[in-house]
């Protein structure tokens, strides 16, 4: 059987597909549908091979995640923290994005302050294991999220990236006490130091994984009931692929993962040669090289995720306090997207077919 690679990217209003194999190159782009988004990526699938069997590899890049965290539509997160650190959200940093805003408020917390507890336990920075950890508190802490319908748990203790003992025995309690219950472990998601920027990771992980796990979930028996028996990867927000098995445990590293696939896509262009510029950024997917993103990932990430990627960053962590770089950053990317798309349709095929070639000798070597 012939080896045959697909990337798709799920737009807002459009879903991209670039296959490449054997028979060369070919586009595919298909309306969203924003309600269920998997229904997207499958009928672009479809509608380039009927028989999916044929299909070794789909590389998919998705806002899924992101729009979750922009349009706050999370799971409601229960937070559970050493005593003491109760404040830990609402303290955040003392780093503020605009100094010059007189009425500047501190982000709001994706975990109210009512859904936050406390267990007895202490570790030192070195590992060492100043209080044992208290069972009962820990039970009991538990119990109290339970019982107000929260069914995903942040745990962040102190210092548990050192020794993650005590985080480990919360989640064993968790299994016991309260089987449905979903443990997100601070030291699984970010094992460094500095509780805030673990505790706000760990916790919006938490708070997508369940959108996430299910829209992954929905879109794999979908392909395998098409009779896709291949690998399904996942665009990580760093550029790189993983197995979508894993990214519905690890759901914090697909937060960007459709505007990555152009950033990864720029960069194998300059292996490439980076010429014609515009014919790679829409339409190249070269064979063997695991980056997803179609025309308008490559657009919109690869020319602007260098200059405006930190800006995305910044607004991330901050909790979107500053609206406007969010805005200003998707009004440009659209505009550039829209003047690519035309640039595009002047490149010959054979441009993009040499590009692809050079791509992947690189890739290879």
């Amino acid at each position: 059987m012939d080896e045959v690679s697909l990337g798709v990217e799920i737009g807002g209003t459009f879903t991209d597909l670039v296959a490449y194999g054997p028979a060369g190159l070919r586009t595919v782009k298909v309306p969203s549908t924003t309600h269920a988004p998997e229904q997207g990526a499958t009928t672009a699938v479809r509608e380039a091979f009927a028989d999916l069997g044929a299909v070794a590899t789909v590389v998919h890049g998705s806002t899924v995640a992101t729009n979750a965290v922009l349009e706050r539509r999370g799971e409601r997160v229960g937070l559970l923290v050493t005593a003491g650190f109760g404040d830990l959200l609402e303290l955040q940093r003392q780093d503020r994005i605009d100094t010059t805003v007189l009425k500047y408020r501190k982000p709001q917390a994706l975990v109210p302050q009512s859904d936050v507890v406390e267990v007895i336990e202490r570790m030192a920075a070195d590992g060492r294991v100043i209080q044992e950890i208290d069972r009962a508190s820990a039970e009991a802490a538990l119990d109290a999220l339970a019982a107000t319908g929260i069914d995903t748990v942040a745990v962040c203790l102190l210092h548990s990236y050192r020794n993650p003992a005590h985080e480990l025995a919360v989640a064993e309690l968790a299994a016991q006490r309260h089987p449905g219950l979903t443990v997100v472990l601070s030291h699984q998601v970010s094992p460094e130091p500095r509780e805030y920027e673990r505790a706000s990771t760990t916790v919006l992980d938490a708070y997508i994984r369940p959108t996430v796990d299910g829209y992954l979930g929905r879109l794999g028996h979908t392909l395998e009931t098409g009779g896709f028996a291949g690998d399904l990867h996942v665009m990580q927000s760093n550029g790189g692929a993983m197995p979508a098995d894993i990214v519905r445990r690890n759901a914090i590293r697909m937060l960007l993962s459709g505007p990555a696939g152009g950033v990864s896509a720029a960069a194998v262009g300059i292996m490439a040669g980076w010429a014609p510029f515009a014919a790679f950024l829409s339409r190249l997917f070269p064979a063997r090289v695991r980056y997803s993103g179609t025309a308008f990932s490559f657009q919109l990430a690869g020319i602007l995720g260098g200059a405006f990627a930190p800006t995305i960053g910044v607004a991330l962590y901050a909790g979107f306090g500053t609206p406007y770089a969010v805005a200003t950053y998707l009004a440009i990317a659209c505009a550039i997207s829209i003047i690519c798309s035309l640039l595009v349709r002047f490149v010959p095929d054979d441009d993009v077919e040499q590009i692809g070639e050079r791509a992947s000798s690189h890739a290879e070597a």
